[in-house]
């Protein structure tokens, strides 16, 4: 695995834009693929559209929240009801977008999205600790969409492989609608650490899963 993925990732243009009513593609699969396969994450700036981004995001400040332990891993507040959640999970469903992302990383078919809106705040265990999302078997790429303008301290997600102590990569969600994808698979394992002042940490997070 190249050094440069034990440093800190930075979001880069998006090659894809999702709108309100389309996704446009502008990515080459080929390419995104090879960087999928030396590192199994990535981060896109800017990959939804500003206005619907602006209404996701108000939606998310506006949302209410419920206390939820996630066993032997932490806690953190998911949105009660859930609003704005299905409508990303909605905008992420789109074919365009679930067949160009199952060339990039390589996965069987994809089905639907699912996922929630979840925040962490400061003050109490507000990170998720390490686990391989597998709970559920059928989850094969995760998605985490930053719906936040509030700047924030910790919060960082780390991705590693199992049994090692240092992360491949770690990314930051400092700017609204930054995007990530990563690799859920038996071989790696990642956490969200406490957020430890400003916020709160307010993402989408969710999963394609595999179909059926």
């Amino acid at each position: 695995m190249s050094a440069r993925w034990t440093e800190r990732v930075k979001a880069e243009k998006s090659p894809f834009t999702i709108g309100p009513l389309q996704t446009v593609i502008h990515g080459d699969v080929v390419d995104y693929a090879h960087r999928f396969a030396e590192c199994p994450a990535m981060v896109f700036a800017s990959a939804l559209d500003p206005l619907l981004l602006e209404r996701l995001v108000r939606g998310a400040e506006q949302a209410q929240y419920a206390d939820d332990t996630v066993e032997q891993l932490g806690e953190r507040g998911i949105e009660a009801p859930a609003r704005i959640g299905p409508a990303c999970a909605v905008l992420l469903d789109r074919p365009e977008l679930r067949d160009w992302l199952r060339l990039v990383c390589r996965t069987p078919v994809l089905g639907r999205v699912v996922g929630r809106v979840v925040e962490t705040r400061p003050g109490y265990d507000g990170g998720l600790r390490w686990h391989d999302d597998l709970i559920d078997p059928r989850r094969r790429i995760g998605i985490v969409v930053n719906l936040t303008s509030a700047a924030y301290e910790g919060g960082d997600f780390e991705l590693r492989r199992k049994g090692d102590l240092a992360p491949l990569c770690t990314f930051h969600h400092a700017s609204p609608g930054a995007l990530m994808i990563f690799a859920v698979h038996e071989g790696l394992e990642h956490r969200v650490t406490p957020v430890i002042s400003g916020g709160p940490r307010r993402v989408f997070a969710g999963w394609y899963i595999e179909y059926p």
